[in-house]
């Protein structure tokens, strides 16, 4: 087994500034990567099909190549959903990407004003800790594995008795993505590798969000994508093995993270998030005419909302397919309209980053003042729908 790359130990030293916890919105911004590059999106939540079957790995070609047993992956909209999608699937359990996405009670608002970087003023619209909220709400406890060393050799046994694994990357290092930027936290999934003539790993094959195709990946890249301390969401090894489990009923599962979703929008750890950073944001925008970087604010503004992996309307648009797909267990929700009040919200939101690119291409910077009234307006939609989905979902 080959021994982690040297460019690991360049990016472990992690400066306080850095350290998500410290920050006080920490913003997942959902794929740094132009928005130029990402008009490939498959559509998610399709139907996932017939179970696995047998498990083990399936010895492929000459036998060097090495995969989790008929593991299948369809491209989605969010590296976290995908993976989870595909996970769920391997085990016979048949849920979208949408419903991974509303178990984990993935909608979130965060906003932030950075001096010393670009854009200086930037908000994200997802929650952090999808991956732990989705098994959390629906099993009851979950750990990411972590340590300092790459963790290969124990990763392998998983993959050799036919366990996926989800990973936690940069997505700097995978080699699908070019080098474009760095992104830690991005979401994969572990379901094979190589090896060479001597039996020894050199490749492991990840399942990635939007690519149709499994992705190769050498296993020193791997390595590093999976040890870096940046911001929004440091990396440290972390890596989960996703044994069998027979689903539960999913009625408490959904109640408790429509719930926790609705309560930390109406609820906020700070005053920059949730619904209350939506107005926060609202009354700062006027003043993104100031900033030197305003147009790039602006552009980014738009790509957070309808391009960076959200799958259109800041997450909303697939909010309200978990919505309408959980009346089957919450007929309550119907009462409150909530699915389609939900998808109201996301066409207003897509509206709103229609502005906000328009903005970015002007050379003048008249307009904020709209963008702030229309996200004015989503606060408050928002605020009721998550009021009375409380409401809806008490029990």
């Amino acid at each position: 087994m080959p021994e982690p790359d040297s460019r690991r130990h360049a990016h472990r030293g992690r400066h306080p500034a850095q350290d998500v916890r410290k920050l006080p919105a920490a913003i997942p911004l959902c794929g740094l990567v132009d928005d130029s590059g990402l008009s490939g999106f498959a559509d998610g939540g399709r139907e996932s099909g017939s179970a696995h079957g047998e498990r083990g790995l399936a010895l492929r070609g000459d036998g060097m190549k090495k995969m989790v047993r008929n593991f299948r992956h369809e491209a989605g909209f969010h590296c976290a959903s995908t993976a989870l999608a595909d996970v769920m699937r391997y085990h016979g359990h048949n849920l979208s990407e949408a419903m991974c996405f509303g178990l984990g009670a993935g909608l979130g608002f965060a906003y932030l004003e950075e001096t010393g970087r670009s854009p200086s003023r930037f908000f994200s619209v997802r929650a952090l800790e999808l991956e732990a909220a989705f098994f959390r709400h629906l099993l009851g406890d979950f750990q990411w594995r972590e340590g300092d060393a790459f963790p290969w050799a124990e990763m392998q046994v998983y993959l050799d008795a036919g366990i996926p694994i989800l990973l936690l990357t940069d997505l700097y290092y995978l080699p699908h993505y070019g080098k474009s930027v760095h992104f830690p936290g991005h979401g994969v999934v572990l379901c094979g590798y190589e090896t060479d003539d001597d039996g020894q790993a050199t490749l492991a094959w990840l399942a990635d969000t939007n690519f149709p195709d499994l992705q190769p990946v050498p296993l020193p890249d791997l390595a590093a994508a999976m040890d870096v301390a940046l911001p929004p969401i440091p990396v440290r090894n972390n890596w989960h093995p996703v044994e069998p489990f027979p689903l539960p009923d999913l009625t408490a599962p959904l109640r408790r993270a429509i719930r926790a979703n609705a309560q930390a929008m109406l609820q906020p750890s700070h005053p920059n998030m949730g619904v209350a950073g939506m107005a926060r944001l609202a009354d700062a925008l006027p003043a993104w005419a100031n900033a030197p970087d305003w147009q790039w604010c602006a552009r980014f503004a738009y790509q957070v909302i309808e391009r960076r992996g959200t799958g259109g309307g800041a997450f909303r648009k697939m909010y309200a397919r978990f919505l309408r797909e959980s009346l089957a267990w919450l007929p309550a929700l119907a009462d409150a309209d909530a699915p389609s009040r939900m998808e109201t919200i996301a066409q207003k939101w897509t509206t709103l980053s229609d502005w906000f690119k328009m903005l970015s291409e002007q050379q003048i910077p008249t307009g904020f003042q709209q963008a702030a009234d229309q996200l004015r307006e989503l606060a408050s939609l928002e605020k009721s729908l998550f009021a009375d989905i409380l409401i809806a979902c008490e029990g």
